[in-house]
Formats: structure tokens, C-alpha cells, sequence
């Protein structure tokens, strides 16, 4: 049995349960709104554990090869909306205990990625970086115009704007058959959209834009990096964000062979991080996704 454990518009976790499909492997994937619960009997020869779906039993703990840890966190269903702040407080601290549980006997197993380490601070990439002496575009964090306007003015080449943290999804529409869905992406900001924006607004991440050749994908796993890079620049709608260019366009992708300047870079990142796993360095920004973007000269867009 493989766990796969992935939010629902996620591109990559559906071709890995086709392939899988193909391959006749015995799977299960745990979305965001899927619960998983643990049943103990435990001796000292033997632990006999059973997991739990949705309240059904779904296999045992044994028959669990492997595990992919893929932009979904451990979820335990809640039964206590209604108790008192002390309870509550209680409860939390005993589901609390539940799920580090859970995710100590899932990162025994073969586990592709880490429960509770799924979506990693940008401001901590970015000054890390910094540390390493990593190039990165100009950043401003703010929350005020006046700042901004100061930013906006300096750029030559104009600026852009993206999620603080993890990008926003959510269905706006549903039938039986299909499923519209709303994505936070990467957008330009340009004078007429910058004299709409308030005095104060909620805080945010700015940097200056970067005129880039084409994108990169960069899967880090245990110390290699298996690079793909996607010419999104042909079309005018992908130029900024290449997901604007997912399910339909005819964007180019191959396999990439990553400078060694470059390589050498993100293992120091990876090293200083602490991240000895695996970890998808992409757009979709989500503890694992985080995007690279080489340009003239070589740089690191986090």
C-alpha cells in the first residue's frame, strides 16, 4: 500500500496515481479535507496498528510501503466545537500528540517528503539565501503604499507581486462532472493597477521583475536535483507565471541539465535548511513547491 497525501488540484499527485494505476499498484490518496486515525495494540515482540479513513479501515501498518508527503498535513477528525476553552485546549494538546505520533510511524516508512515541514517560510529562503550569498531579485515586504511607491519608481524593468505564504486555492464552482478552481499566481503591477491599490493593505511581498528566458522545475532529493525547464515565454499569458499556461497550452518541457554553479547553490541552501529529504523547488509555492528562475546573470527567484 502507498499513502499519497496531496491537496486536491494538485497536477503532480494525479500523474503519479495514473502512473500508478498502469503500474497495478495498491494506493490511497488523503486529501485536504480527508481525516487518517491510528489504533494501537502494542507488545513488546509485536505493534499491531491498524489505519483508519475517514473513520474506515483502510489497511494495516505493515502493508504500508511507502509514503508521499505532498502539500497535505496529517488531519484528525474533530469532534469538539462546542467545548469550553480549557477543554479545548485539552483536546488540542491530545490530537496534537496523536498526529506527531502518526507522522513519527508514517516517516519510518519510505516517505517522500516531511509531515510538518510542507511549506517553508519565504522569508526564511530569502534571507538565507542572502547569508549564502545567493543572488535574489529586490524584495520589499510591506503593508504601506508610501513604501511602495518608493519601490515602484526604482525598478526599471516594473515589479511584481505574489502570496506572502502558501498560495491560495479554492473551488468557485462545482457540478457533477467538473471543477472551477481559483489559484493565487504571480502578477505584474502596472501604474493604473498601482493608483487602485489602498493607502494600507494587507502585508505583502513585492519584488522586481526579471526578464527570464524560460522556467525551471527542480526536484531535490537526498543531494541530486532533477531539473526540467519549461519555455514559458512564448506565450504572452505564461510569461510571468507559467501555471497561467497549465491544462491546454503547448508549452514546451524537456529535461535540463542544471549548471554545476547552480547545483552547488541549492545544496548549500538545502544543507543549511536541514532539508535531507526531498523537497519540489517550483511555482506552486507550498511548503514543498518553490520556483526557480534562471536568468542573465544566473539568479534564484524564491
Amino acid at each position: 500500500m502507498i499513502l499519497i497525501f496531496s491537496e486536491n488540484i494538485s497536477y503532480s499527485a494525479r500523474y503519479v496515481t495514473r502512473h500508478l494505476y498502469r503500474m497495478k499498484e495498491r494506493f490511497e490518496v488523503f486529501l485536504e479535507t480527508d481525516t487518517i486515525d491510528f489504533s494501537y495494540r502494542l507488545k513488546l515482540t509485536e505493534n499491531n496498528i491498524s489505519i483508519h479513513k475517514n473513520g474506515t479501515f483502510l489497511c494495516m501498518y505493515d502493508e504500508v510501503k511507502s509514503v508521499w508527503a505532498h502539500r497535505s498535513e496529517i488531519m484528525l477528525k474533530s469532534k469538539y466545537s462546542e467545548l469550553e476553552k480549557d477543554e479545548l485546549l485539552y483536546v488540542k494538546r491530545h490530537q496534537d500528540t496523536q498526529v506527531k505520533a502518526i507522522q513519527h510511524l508514517l516517516h519510518k516508512k519510505k516517505c517522500l517528503g516531511r509531515f510538518g515541514n510542507l511549506n517553508f517560510n519565504k522569508l526564511v529562503f530569502l534571507d538565507v539565501c542572502r547569508e549564502l550569498n545567493i543572488d535574489i531579485p529586490e524584495t520589499l515586504i510591506t503593508q504601506k503604499k508610501e513604501d511602495l511607491r518608493i519601490f515602484f519608481n526604482t525598478q526599471k524593468n516594473g515589479i511584481i507581486v505574489k502570496s506572502l505564504a502558501r498560495n491560495f486555492h479554492h473551488c468557485v464552482s462545482i457540478t457533477e462532472h467538473s471543477q472551477i478552481w481559483q489559484h493565487g499566481i504571480t502578477n505584474t503591477i502596472n501604474e493604473s493597477q498601482f493608483d487602485q491599490i489602498p493607502q494600507e493593505f494587507d502585508l505583502s511581498l513585492f519584488q522586481e521583475k526579471l526578464e527570464k528566458k524560460y522556467e525551471l522545475r527542480i526536484l531535490y532529493v537526498d543531494g541530486i536535483c532533477f531539473s526540467q525547464v519549461i519555455f514559458s515565454q512564448k506565450y504572452a499569458f505564461s510569461e510571468v507565471d507559467y501555471r497561467q499556461g497549465l491544462g491546454g497550452s503547448e508549452m514546451r518541457q524537456c529535461n535540463y541539465h542544471l549548471p554545476s554553479k547552480l547545483t552547488n547553490q541549492i545544496k548549500m541552501l538545502m544543507n543549511e535548511l536541514s532539508i535531507s529529504d526531498a523537497l519540489m523547488l517550483s511555482s506552486q509555492s507550498k511548503i514543498d513547491m518553490y520556483f526557480w528562475k534562471l536568468t542573465p546573470p544566473e539568479f534564484l527567484r524564491i
